[in-house]
């Protein structure tokens, strides 16, 4: 991967900004050893493993995804901002497909879960929860 922690890294192919704060932005970059695309920006802002997306996922609707990464981006904020305590959830539905997120080599692995489709699209990808003092 391109550079880490010092601005756009140099092979990123799409950028996502946080509507909540503009400087936090987070990149989308390819990962050839995995066939996957990996974010580049989530540890660096918010202290939690990058996601990866395998490859196809990206060229079958990259629009979706993108979405996707945006949606836990802004909740991401919404913990930090708060004080809250982040933590992603193993399986989300969006538009009746059922996916997981699971650990993975370092990052959390973003796939659809076989056989599994339906669900509610209020389900979310993450939550978290306010820390108590």
């Amino acid at each position: 991967m391109g550079q880490m922690g010092t601005g756009e890294p140099l092979d990123a192919i799409a950028s996502i900004e946080n509507s909540r704060n503009p400087s936090q932005i987070i990149y989308l970059v390819y990962l050839r050893s995995e066939n996957a695309f990996v974010t580049c920006g989530i540890q660096e802002h918010f202290a939690e493993l990058e996601l990866m997306i395998p490859a196809y996922l990206i060229m079958n609707d990259f629009q979706l995804v993108g979405s996707i990464i945006s949606a836990i981006l802004e909740r991401l904020s919404e913990a930090k901002e708060k004080g809250g305590v982040f933590m992603y959830e193993p399986r989300f539905s969006v538009l009746d497909v059922t996916y997981s997120l699971a650990q993975y080599k370092g990052f959390m692995l973003m796939e659809p879960v076989e056989g599994q489709i339906g669900g509610e699209m209020g389900e979310t990808a993450f939550s978290f929860t306010r820390d108590l003092e």
